[in-house]
């Protein structure tokens, strides 16, 4: 079965394709059920076969040709942002295997045009914000783009769509062993930082508390 991706009536950017081949399926797999840890009856790992092979092609959704970020939510100013949307399509032998949207947004009005941030303005707030910060490891930034994110509005099936600039980052640590701190052990974490490209604030992930 063949898909267009017109047929939707959304607004999307060129996709990204990712390849879905069996060897590495294979070796995630035989990775994952040999950990100590495993345990058959409540890890749910399902062993690949050759007909799962696929492309997954995603598609960025747009509004006025600027994507909505697909980044996690958080909240910022007591205000909570969605989770990002993108068109996932699945295709394998057969064809459209599956089709994946989280939500997609009809614009019903537009407000008062403003000026955002511009790139260097933007990267100067990240300056400002490690400046201020006690770093620790090594952190790197391999991503830029501006976006919006959807803030929906309270009792209503609306959201308004704030325009930001989103840092994507990358911060490596290392960490002594536990047995022998002789031995370290290295991690990285990717995240994103995200200012409002309207004011300069930074908008905080709320990860919540235990």
């Amino acid at each position: 079965m063949l898909f267009n991706i017109d047929a939707l009536g959304v607004s999307v950017l060129e996709p990204t394709c990712y390849t879905m081949d069996y060897d590495t399926m294979r070796a995630v797999y035989d990775g994952r059920t040999a950990l100590e840890t495993y345990n058959a009856d409540f890890d749910f790992v399902i062993e690949p076969t050759k007909e799962n092979e696929q492309y997954v092609l995603e598609y960025p959704i747009t509004v006025n040709g600027m994507p909505l970020g697909s980044f996690d939510g958080g909240s910022y100013s007591g205000d909570v942002w969605a989770t990002g949307t993108s068109v996932k399509v699945f295709y394998g032998a057969e064809g459209l295997n599956m089709l994946a949207m989280p939500y997609a947004l009809d614009v019903t009005d537009a407000g008062t045009p403003q000026p955002v941030l511009t790139l260097d303005e933007a990267i100067q707030k990240l300056e400002e914000k490690f400046d201020s910060m006690i770093v620790e490891g090594e952190w790197r930034v391999d991503e830029i783009e501006m976006a919006y994110i959807a803030v929906p509005i309270e009792g209503t099936n609306d959201a308004r769509l704030l325009p930001v600039w989103r840092f994507q980052t990358e911060h490596t640590m290392e960490y002594a062993g536990k047995d022998d701190p002789s031995q370290t052990t290295t991690l990285t974490d990717r995240g994103d930082i995200l200012f409002n490209a309207l004011d300069g604030t930074e908008l905080l992930k709320n990860n919540g508390s235990i």
